[in-house]
């Protein structure tokens, strides 16, 4: 007696199962790896947040306005006076590259002081 026909989990085409071992799921080795390659498909790549592109891009332009800054300084520290002026205006130019490039840090609060002792907040409930 023939075995029911199955339909393939890919295709959808009706086949019949082989005897013995265990019951086929797929019509053909194409099917099978077409069904193989859809379960492990990797994750779609993300692209990065432009806002992390433009930082990844200013700090690259921060490292080279820093490693310029340096070079400069021994520059102006081993040129003739006559070309003092320039170099000069060059890295100040430079420094203030530097500095729109530099994101400000916020001060953390300090605690009062009085002759180099912290000043406690009066608390209440400590009473």
């Amino acid at each position: 007696m023939p075995k029911p026909a199955t339909k393939c989990e890919t295709c959808g085409n009706g086949f019949e199962q082989r005897k013995g071992g265990r019951p086929a799921r797929f019509c053909s080795d194409p099917c099978r790896n077409r069904a193989h390659r859809k379960q492990t498909k990797p994750a779609p790549r993300v692209a990065k947040p432009a806002q992390q592109r433009t930082l990844t891009g200013q700090m690259a332009q921060l490292d080279y306005l820093q490693m310029l800054r340096d070079s400069l300084i021994t520059a102006l520290q081993d040129c003739p006076p006559d070309k003092v002026g320039g170099i000069a205006r060059e890295l100040r130019a430079t420094l203030k590259e530097i500095d729109a490039l530099t994101p400000e840090k916020e001060e953390e609060p300090r605690a009062p002081t009085r002759g180099g002792r912290i000043l406690r907040a009066f608390n209440p409930a400590a009473i």
